[in-house]
């Protein structure tokens, strides 16, 4: 296990002239890591946010089946539509239809239509990057999945 490390933390120094008493952090990358963090003992003169962060900042929220996977950034239309996405593909072999079998065929759906780009013979980096970059982001969500769905210890 990933704690087996030993603690992590994450340590913000605020400077003693700040006047933050609240702001918003958020993670590029992992979809749903965000929040705000409030100052204990700000100055008495802090600032005070002129724009408060909005729930649907970052978008709308999950659908049902991307709740139900595990997954939080529109694996649901990839299983609604895929004859629209993955036209008569099927990615995993003898489908079981239970909802892990269900998430599992629309994260491959997913990545297989991401990764279908056109070849770009004058720049052939950027074809490596564009199948890549959503391979390797819908890793992450297999593993999303994956960690949802696994039993317990």
């Amino acid at each position: 296990e990933w704690d087996a490390e030993g603690p992590y933390s994450v340590k913000i120094t605020i400077p003693e002239d700040s006047k933050t008493a609240e702001f918003y952090y958020f993670c590029h990358i992992h979809s749903g890591m965000s929040g705000k963090m409030i100052v204990e003992d700000p100055a008495p003169d802090a600032n005070q946010l002129v724009t408060p962060l909005a729930a649907d900042y970052y978008g709308p929220p999950p659908e049902e089946f991307d709740v139900a996977c595990g997954t939080f950034d529109n694996v649901t239309m990839f299983h609604t539509e895929k004859d629209k996405y993955c036209p008569d593909m099927t990615f995993v072999c003898d489908p079981t239809g239970t909802p892990f079998s269900q998430c599992m065929e629309a994260i491959d759906c997913k990545m297989n239509a991401e990764m279908r780009v056109k070849e770009k013979e004058d720049n052939k980096l950027a074809l490596f990057m564009e199948q890549m970059i959503p391979h390797h982001w819908n890793a992450v969500r297999f593993h999303f999945i994956a960690s949802f769905f696994r039993a317990p210890d």
